[in-house]
């Protein structure tokens, strides 16, 4: 835990994160958000990062289970495929994506990639053409299998030029083999 003092005050009638956290708390019903200022939070804050409540009654973090399942979106089929839209090194904020220099530096591959086991399941391999469907938009690119993705997972980049149009960083995707004998019109 790291203390320090403000540099500047607030802007306006914006508030400190421990005050907004103080009323969530207050209207979650929780105990232990009745601090008036900060220096009634920091003397208390030794006795909750060791356990301790002001009532000096431990607590038993052992205890503490682990979300359940019903805390996650099922899938709406066993076998379907979920995206995971990674942002590039290069690709995080306005400085960065605007820097010539920089965008040059990773080469724009037009490139998915799953783990091998996934792209049997849907008949690819490693280097194939597919089209991925997501949402009303339809992107081709270049299959690479990697054992180091999750299995039912896609890493399809999200924030790239030829990928901007899909829907949804982290939702289920449609991955098929591009058939060159039914040429279809692609977004990209």
């Amino acid at each position: 835990i790291h203390t320090c003092q403000a540099v500047k005050s607030l802007h306006k009638s914006s508030k400190s994160i421990w005050k907004i956290y103080r009323v969530l708390g207050n209207l979650l019903k929780l105990k232990g958000f009745t601090y008036n200022n900060i220096n009634e939070l920091r003397h208390d804050i030794d006795l909750l990062t060791q356990g301790l409540t002001a009532k000096n009654k431990s607590k038993k973090h052992h205890e503490v289970s682990a979300p359940s399942r019903r805390n996650f979106m099922p899938s709406a089929t066993k076998s379907a495929l979920n995206r995971v839209g990674s942002i590039g090194l290069y690709g995080t904020d306005a400085l960065v994506r605007r820097c010539q220099a920089l965008q040059e530096m990773t080469p724009a591959t037009e490139q998915v990639r799953m783990h091998p086991e996934s792209a049997s399941q849907i008949d690819c391999q490693d280097g194939d053409t597919v089209t991925i469907n997501q949402g009303r938009n339809k992107i081709r690119c270049q299959l690479v299998c990697d054992t180091k993705v999750a299995l039912g997972a896609v890493i399809l980049p999200a924030a790239e030029e030829w990928s901007v149009g899909m829907a949804g960083r982290c939702a289920e995707i449609n991955v098929e083999r591009f058939d060159h004998n039914q040429e279809e019109q692609c977004n990209n």
